[in-house]
């Protein structure tokens, strides 16, 4: 059986990439048409592009050969791979494969001069439905300080502008049934992975316990949230932006001093960290209108998921957040709640509107602070096929048009199986969607908030590495 394999590779830098791809042993290989295969040299790749798709012909039944696949940046060499891999799975199982019987998304190791400024990510999977055709490909991506990426943006930059890694149910690393953990690291350790963007579901009476659904987490928003974004802000990452979108466990019908409580908790958990006494609130940003991080820089940015009641505490009334539970489309006539449930992008367009959902509080014609959000929410009763095409949609309209449009973006799923089941593993959610950035390049994405953010590895660089181009001055 002959196996065949197309390869692409990916420069997500702002420096020249430079690629040698040698065959190193021929072994028992014998080339159709006495071709030599995969084999070229001094093959350039352009900053933020990648090469065309090279056909290669890899191996016929148990035949093997060895290649060395060498990358280098303008600074120096990244790394090597391949040197002494066997390319068809199944020959020796002591040895290591460079087709293996499963699908491979990750990094790879990094060697050379340049290895320490840069990583080298890989995916290999199968392009259709014949196994021995497969795809290859490789994304070489700066290495930027997770804790600290946002920093060095430029300050006019929007959050809507961003490939933002986010966490769906963030608060949910507990001991709770598997149906309701979508997490397996702290509030702290996604802060320190890169996550920017919070889901958290709180339960509606103080003292604001986590939950998701009808699991309660034992862990509550004061201690294991706010103070540790409070924390990140004043101890790692004091240039960053958290965006914090809040929900509750109830209906549509206003919470007694819901909002209160949280503004409150958040307010004393922001002054007790910083040692500030009533300063906690000058860090937090919960205003009703979208700014750029000059403006948001070592905040936290309260997004509403949640009604208001009427007669809160006069302090806290210019502080109600963006809200994220009723939207308008761009002529004012229909309007919309959250999506739990359906295709709002396409809700629009297919009512002949130009843009997507704006927020109804500030819907006025002609109004320059209209804010407009397209959200992806499809969860339910979804395959894992159907919601790949959705958050491929999104993406790639975010993309290519709407820039003044936030695009919130989910990839997590809710049905028979657990959401580590739907989201994790080679063939599962968070990895296609690995392989769909891998394969696009540098590009904004929109907000994505994931369950278990941390598989595959590599994820979360490689989304923050997609805004590779507002870090070049």
């Amino acid at each position: 059986m002959t196996q065949f394999c197309s390869l692409q590779i990916f420069n997500m830098t702002p420096y020249d990439a430079i690629l040698s791809l040698s065959l190193m042993e021929r072994h028992n290989w014998e080339p159709p048409y006495d071709r030599t295969p995969m084999q070229f040299q001094g093959a350039r790749v352009a900053p933020f592009s990648s090469t065309e798709l090279l056909p290669l012909h890899i191996a016929d039944d148990t035949k093997t050969a060895e290649f060395r696949l060498n990358f280098a940046i303008g600074r120096g060499e990244v790394g090597t791979i391949g040197d002494g891999w066997a390319p068809i799975k199944g020959v020796n199982e002591d040895t290591k494969k460079f087709f293996d019987a499963g699908e491979r998304k990750g990094y790879l190791p990094t060697f050379g001069s340049a290895a320490g400024d840069f990583r080298v990510l890989e995916v290999e999977y199968g392009t259709g439905e014949d196994e021995n055709d497969r795809h290859l490909a490789i994304a070489i991506i700066p290495r930027i300080d997770a804790k600290t990426w946002m920093s060095n943006l430029p300050d006019e930059t929007m959050l809507r502008d961003l490939t933002l890694p986010g966490a769906h149910d963030a608060g949910t690393a507990a001991d709770i049934i598997d149906l309701s953990r979508c997490q397996d690291l702290t509030i702290a350790e996604q802060l320190d992975a890169g996550v920017r963007y919070f889901d958290i579901r709180l339960t509606p009476f103080y003292p604001l316990q986590i939950c998701h659904g009808l699991s309660r987490t034992g862990k509550f928003f004061e201690k294991d949230c706010a103070a540790p974004m409070a924390e990140f802000l004043r101890d790692r990452g004091p240039k960053e932006t958290i965006v914090l979108c809040v929900n509750s466990d109830v209906d549509d019908n206003p919470l007694e001093n819901f909002h209160d409580n949280l503004i409150g908790l958040l307010d004393r958990s922001l002054s007790d960290t910083f040692q500030t006494p009533g300063a906690g609130l000058k860090r937090l940003e919960a205003g009703q209108l979208q700014l750029p991080l000059k403006e948001l820089r070592g905040k936290i940015v309260l997004l509403r998921r949640y009604p208001l009641q009427s007669g809160g505490n006069p302090i806290y009334a210019p502080l109600s957040g963006i809200q994220m539970i009723q939207f308008t489309d761009k002529g004012g006539t229909n309007r919309y709640p959250w999506p739990q449930n359906s295709d709002t992008f396409a809700e629009v367009k297919l009512k002949g509107e130009t843009g997507v959902n704006y927020q109804l509080d500030h819907y006025k014609p002609g109004d320059p602070y209209l804010q407009a959000y397209a959200i992806q929410d499809n969860y339910e009763k979804q395959t894992e096929d159907a919601k790949t095409a959705y958050v491929q949609q999104y993406s790639d309209v975010a993309r290519t048009e709407y820039s003044g449009t936030w695009f919130i973006n989910f990839l997590s799923l809710a049905g028979p199986e657990t959401p580590r089941g739907y989201a994790t593993g080679f063939k599962n959610i968070n990895a296609r969607i690995f392989q769909y950035i891998v394969q696009t390049g540098v590009g904004r994405y929109g907000t994505l908030p994931l369950d278990f953010v941390s598989d595959p590895e590599g994820l979360l660089d490689l989304m923050i590495a997609s805004n590779q181009k507002l870090f070049v001055k």
